[in-house]
């Protein structure tokens, strides 16, 4: 009786062990499994706000999962619209740089009159490929350190 006890409580302090391995997040710097969300925020006119568009989204316009996004920008010819690029993941992350581009599509299909990055401090490094933000065109955005890093889940970065 006493054998039988004592595997049965070694086999539940194994399987409590294997178990914290298996449902243990991963830190906030693991970036794997990410993704870039594009987000319309719907009766957003095309005026800048005066403390940039960044800031206005995070005060203003921020979303918290995917059911809030919206990926469509449904406007009449000639009207001006806002959309954001969010990175996202399951949890809260730190990072320091991002690249993304865009794939091919007609250009005539939607133009840009202004494009820019999210910065969460003073200075970032923005290199654009030749004639970026036109189709199969990208950027990547670094920032020089994680003290001043983005973070956070559902990001803006550009």
């Amino acid at each position: 009786m006493h054998r039988v006890l004592g595997r049965l409580a070694l086999a539940t302090m194994f399987l409590t062990v294997a178990g914290a391995f298996v449902t243990a997040h991963a830190t906030e710097d693991d970036l794997s499994g990410g993704v870039f969300v594009v987000h319309h925020p719907a009766d957003v006119g095309f005026t800048e706000p005066p403390e940039g568009w960044c800031p206005f989204y995070n005060e203003n316009l921020s979303i918290d999962c995917c059911a809030h996004q919206n990926p469509r920008i449904d406007v009449d010819s000639g009207q001006g619209a806002v959309w954001f690029v969010l990175s996202a993941w399951e949890e809260e992350k730190r990072f320091c740089g991002f690249a993304f581009g865009l794939a091919n599509h007609p250009a005539w299909i939607f133009g840009f009159s202004t494009w820019g990055y999210c910065c969460p401090a003073a200075e970032c490094l923005e290199i654009p490929i030749a004639s970026w933000p036109n189709p199969l065109e990208g950027t990547a955005v670094v920032r020089g350190g994680m003290e001043d890093a983005w973070y956070g889940n559902f990001v803006p970065v550009y």
